[in-house]
């Protein structure tokens, strides 16, 4: 069995952010880490809205929308994810 690391408040951490040091901050589980983020929003003109999965508009009147893993808005494209959680190194 290996070791994982955990999130600040106690589960198993399966969120790492990319761009951080290995500290509390940088692995997240999946309830905490922070979520909805620009680099996930999208122009209808640019990208149409997908019909096999759920979406929501971040702001209707100028179209754009984000993708939304269950009800939630996906967290920023730095933090990366592992289902199993994350290894303590």
């Amino acid at each position: 069995m290996k070791d994982l690391e955990k999130c600040s408040c106690g589960k198993i951490a399966t969120w790492f952010y990319m761009p951080g040091k290995s500290d509390s901050d940088s692995q997240k589980c999946d309830e905490c880490v922070p979520r909805g983020c620009g680099c996930n929003e999208y122009h209808v003109e640019e990208f149409d809205i997908p019909t096999d999965g759920d979406w929501k508009w971040t702001n209707e009147e100028k179209t754009i929308w984000t993708p939304l893993d269950g009800t939630r808005p996906l967290p920023c494209c730095e933090w990366s994810f592992d289902e199993e959680g994350l290894e303590i190194d």
